[in-house]
Protein backbone atom coordinates (compact mmCIF):
# COMPACT_ATOMS: atom_id res chain seq x y z
CA UNK A 1 0.00 0.00 0.00
CA UNK A 2 3.03 2.54 0.92
CA UNK A 3 4.49 1.82 -2.48
CA UNK A 4 1.43 2.75 -4.58
CA UNK A 5 0.38 5.85 -2.58
CA UNK A 6 4.03 6.21 -2.99
CA UNK A 7 4.09 5.64 -6.79
CA UNK A 8 0.91 8.02 -6.81
CA UNK A 9 2.37 10.66 -4.89
CA UNK A 10 5.29 11.08 -7.49
CA UNK A 11 2.56 10.87 -10.51
CA UNK A 12 0.92 14.01 -9.30
CA UNK A 13 4.53 16.02 -8.12
CA UNK A 14 5.15 15.39 -12.00
CA UNK A 15 1.48 16.68 -13.42
CA UNK A 16 1.67 18.96 -11.14
CA UNK A 17 5.49 19.98 -12.48
CA UNK A 18 4.33 20.19 -16.45
CA UNK A 19 1.13 21.78 -15.51
CA UNK A 20 2.89 25.17 -15.46
CA UNK A 21 3.10 25.04 -18.88
CA UNK A 22 0.31 24.09 -21.07
CA UNK A 23 0.33 23.73 -24.90
CA UNK A 24 -3.45 22.92 -26.19
CA UNK A 25 -3.34 22.55 -30.21
CA UNK A 26 -6.39 22.89 -32.44
CA UNK A 27 -6.93 21.83 -35.12
CA UNK A 28 -5.94 24.96 -37.52
CA UNK A 29 -2.74 25.06 -36.53
CA UNK A 30 -3.01 27.13 -33.87
CA UNK A 31 -1.74 26.68 -30.31
CA UNK A 32 -3.09 28.05 -27.13
CA UNK A 33 -0.31 28.73 -24.81
CA UNK A 34 -0.55 29.50 -20.77
CA UNK A 35 2.44 29.06 -18.14
CA UNK A 36 1.83 29.98 -14.37
CA UNK A 37 0.91 27.97 -11.41
CA UNK A 38 4.29 28.19 -10.21
CA UNK A 39 7.98 29.36 -12.25
CA UNK A 40 9.70 25.91 -11.63
CA UNK A 41 11.18 26.02 -15.49
CA UNK A 42 11.44 29.49 -15.78
CA UNK A 43 11.29 32.37 -13.38
CA UNK A 44 10.02 35.75 -14.91
CA UNK A 45 11.33 37.84 -12.40
CA UNK A 46 8.22 40.11 -12.09
CA UNK A 47 8.50 40.89 -15.93
CA UNK A 48 4.52 40.82 -17.73
CA UNK A 49 6.04 39.03 -20.49
CA UNK A 50 7.74 35.76 -20.89
CA UNK A 51 9.10 34.71 -24.94
CA UNK A 52 9.30 31.66 -26.84
CA UNK A 53 12.22 30.38 -28.57
CA UNK A 54 11.27 27.64 -31.08
CA UNK A 55 12.45 25.31 -33.61
CA UNK A 56 11.37 22.33 -35.47
CA UNK A 57 13.19 19.77 -36.75
CA UNK A 58 13.09 17.77 -39.94
CA UNK A 59 12.12 14.36 -37.72
CA UNK A 60 9.58 15.86 -36.55
CA UNK A 61 7.34 16.66 -38.88
CA UNK A 62 5.43 14.40 -41.42
CA UNK A 63 5.92 15.52 -44.60
CA UNK A 64 9.18 16.46 -43.54
CA UNK A 65 10.65 19.62 -43.96
CA UNK A 66 13.62 20.40 -46.49
CA UNK A 67 15.24 21.91 -43.28
CA UNK A 68 15.21 22.51 -39.89
CA UNK A 69 13.26 25.06 -39.24
CA UNK A 70 14.57 27.81 -35.79
CA UNK A 71 13.73 30.90 -34.74
CA UNK A 72 16.50 34.02 -34.47
CA UNK A 73 17.24 33.91 -30.98
CA UNK A 74 18.19 37.96 -31.32
CA UNK A 75 15.26 39.15 -33.53
CA UNK A 76 12.55 39.13 -30.78
CA UNK A 77 10.15 40.38 -33.04
CA UNK A 78 9.43 37.23 -34.43
CA UNK A 79 9.65 35.41 -31.55
CA UNK A 80 5.60 34.29 -29.30
CA UNK A 81 5.24 36.70 -26.89
CA UNK A 82 3.04 35.69 -23.54
CA UNK A 83 1.17 38.11 -21.33
CA UNK A 84 0.39 38.41 -17.87
CA UNK A 85 -2.77 37.60 -17.12
CA UNK A 86 -3.98 38.70 -13.73
CA UNK A 87 -7.16 37.45 -13.79
CA UNK A 88 -5.66 33.76 -13.97
CA UNK A 89 -2.57 34.34 -12.99
CA UNK A 90 -0.88 32.64 -15.43
CA UNK A 91 1.19 34.14 -18.94
CA UNK A 92 -1.75 33.69 -21.92
CA UNK A 93 -0.62 33.55 -25.88
CA UNK A 94 -1.12 32.14 -28.91
CA UNK A 95 1.41 29.71 -31.59
CA UNK A 96 0.32 30.45 -35.00
CA UNK A 97 1.92 28.12 -37.27
CA UNK A 98 -0.01 28.91 -40.32
CA UNK A 99 1.93 32.56 -40.45
CA UNK A 100 4.95 32.51 -37.78
CA UNK A 101 8.23 33.67 -39.54
CA UNK A 102 11.00 31.23 -38.75
CA UNK A 103 14.14 33.58 -39.49
CA UNK A 104 16.05 32.68 -42.45
CA UNK A 105 13.74 29.46 -43.32
CA UNK A 106 10.37 31.36 -43.50
CA UNK A 107 6.40 30.40 -42.89
CA UNK A 108 6.02 26.54 -42.41
CA UNK A 109 4.79 25.38 -45.86
CA UNK A 110 0.58 24.74 -46.18
CA UNK A 111 -0.72 21.26 -45.26
CA UNK A 112 2.33 20.59 -42.38
CA UNK A 113 1.84 18.11 -39.81
CA UNK A 114 3.42 19.42 -36.59
CA UNK A 115 3.91 16.06 -34.33
CA UNK A 116 6.16 17.57 -31.98
CA UNK A 117 8.21 21.08 -31.23
CA UNK A 118 10.85 22.26 -28.98
CA UNK A 119 10.70 25.73 -27.37
CA UNK A 120 12.92 27.38 -24.80
CA UNK A 121 10.70 30.29 -22.39
CA UNK A 122 12.72 33.25 -21.76
CA UNK A 123 13.04 36.38 -20.98
CA UNK A 124 13.07 39.87 -23.83
CA UNK A 125 16.81 40.24 -22.90
CA UNK A 126 17.81 36.35 -23.55
CA UNK A 127 20.16 37.18 -19.98
CA UNK A 128 17.67 33.69 -18.35
CA UNK A 129 15.77 31.25 -19.87
CA UNK A 130 14.23 27.80 -19.62
CA UNK A 131 15.89 24.51 -20.27
CA UNK A 132 15.27 23.04 -23.75
CA UNK A 133 11.75 21.79 -23.45
CA UNK A 134 9.50 19.50 -25.54
CA UNK A 135 5.99 20.14 -26.80
CA UNK A 136 4.35 16.53 -26.13
CA UNK A 137 5.69 16.84 -22.14
CA UNK A 138 2.93 19.75 -21.86
CA UNK A 139 0.19 18.70 -23.14
CA UNK A 140 1.10 19.37 -27.38
CA UNK A 141 -0.81 17.53 -29.96
CA UNK A 142 -0.31 17.45 -33.58
CA UNK A 143 -1.07 20.27 -35.57
CA UNK A 144 -1.55 21.16 -39.43
CA UNK A 145 -0.71 23.95 -40.82
CA UNK A 146 -3.87 25.54 -43.16
CA UNK A 147 -1.38 28.30 -44.74
CA UNK A 148 -2.00 31.54 -45.99
CA UNK A 149 -1.47 30.62 -49.68
CA UNK A 150 1.67 32.02 -50.13
CA UNK A 151 1.91 35.35 -48.77
CA UNK A 152 2.27 36.13 -45.74
CA UNK A 153 -0.17 38.22 -43.00
CA UNK A 154 2.62 41.02 -42.84
CA UNK A 155 2.31 41.99 -46.51
CA UNK A 156 -1.39 40.73 -46.79
CA UNK A 157 -2.99 43.83 -44.22
CA UNK A 158 -1.64 46.36 -41.57
CA UNK A 159 -3.77 48.24 -38.87
CA UNK A 160 -3.42 52.04 -38.47
CA UNK A 161 -5.67 54.63 -36.78
CA UNK A 162 -8.54 51.99 -35.15
CA UNK A 163 -8.70 50.63 -38.57
CA UNK A 164 -7.45 46.96 -40.09
CA UNK A 165 -6.64 46.79 -43.91
CA UNK A 166 -7.17 43.62 -46.10
CA UNK A 167 -5.05 43.96 -49.10
CA UNK A 168 -4.80 41.57 -52.26
CA UNK A 169 -8.02 40.58 -52.58
CA UNK A 170 -10.87 41.52 -54.94
CA UNK A 171 -12.56 44.56 -53.71
CA UNK A 172 -16.00 42.60 -54.47
CA UNK A 173 -15.00 39.43 -52.51
CA UNK A 174 -16.56 38.93 -49.09
CA UNK A 175 -14.67 38.56 -45.98
CA UNK A 176 -16.11 36.76 -43.04
CA UNK A 177 -13.87 38.15 -39.72
CA UNK A 178 -13.38 37.10 -36.85
CA UNK A 179 -11.13 39.42 -34.08
CA UNK A 180 -9.90 37.31 -30.72
CA UNK A 181 -8.24 38.64 -27.85
CA UNK A 182 -5.23 36.89 -26.62
CA UNK A 183 -7.26 33.99 -24.53
CA UNK A 184 -8.91 33.18 -27.58
CA UNK A 185 -12.18 34.55 -26.77
CA UNK A 186 -14.31 35.93 -29.93
CA UNK A 187 -14.62 39.83 -29.36
CA UNK A 188 -16.22 40.87 -32.64
CA UNK A 189 -16.83 38.64 -35.66
CA UNK A 190 -18.76 39.58 -39.60
CA UNK A 191 -18.95 38.61 -42.71
CA UNK A 192 -18.61 42.11 -44.79
CA UNK A 193 -17.80 43.21 -47.90
CA UNK A 194 -15.49 45.79 -46.56
CA UNK A 195 -11.76 45.20 -46.66
CA UNK A 196 -11.33 48.28 -43.97
CA UNK A 197 -12.36 47.06 -40.66
CA UNK A 198 -13.26 49.12 -38.14
CA UNK A 199 -11.86 47.97 -34.85
CA UNK A 200 -11.59 51.00 -32.64
CA UNK A 201 -14.42 50.43 -30.31
CA UNK A 202 -12.16 47.68 -28.73
CA UNK A 203 -10.36 48.07 -25.57
CA UNK A 204 -7.83 45.21 -25.67
CA UNK A 205 -4.43 45.81 -25.56
CA UNK A 206 -3.75 42.87 -27.99
CA UNK A 207 -6.20 41.45 -30.22
CA UNK A 208 -6.06 38.35 -33.07
CA UNK A 209 -7.39 38.87 -36.58
CA UNK A 210 -8.85 35.96 -38.66
CA UNK A 211 -9.57 36.29 -42.12
CA UNK A 212 -11.44 33.90 -44.38
CA UNK A 213 -12.88 34.22 -47.89
CA UNK A 214 -15.95 31.83 -48.76
CA UNK A 215 -14.33 28.41 -48.18
CA UNK A 216 -10.72 29.81 -48.22
CA UNK A 217 -8.57 30.71 -45.21
CA UNK A 218 -5.98 33.73 -45.96
CA UNK A 219 -4.35 34.33 -42.74
CA UNK A 220 -4.52 34.82 -39.02
CA UNK A 221 -2.26 37.63 -36.93
CA UNK A 222 -1.92 39.13 -34.19
CA UNK A 223 -1.66 43.00 -33.96
CA UNK A 224 -1.51 45.79 -30.76
CA UNK A 225 -4.53 47.89 -31.09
Amino acid sequence: MKKLYLFALLALINFSVKAQLVLSAQSDGTVNVSYGNDYTLFDPSGATEVYLYMWIDTDQTAPNLSAQHNDDWNTTTSLVVLYYDSNQDKFIGLIDFNNHDFIGEGVLPEGTQINNFNLILRNQAGSAQSSNLLATDYAYTPTTTLGIHNLQAEKASYYANGVFYIKYLDENQNLYVKVYDILGKILWQQETSSHQINLSHLHQKYAIVEVKYGTNHYFVKKIRL
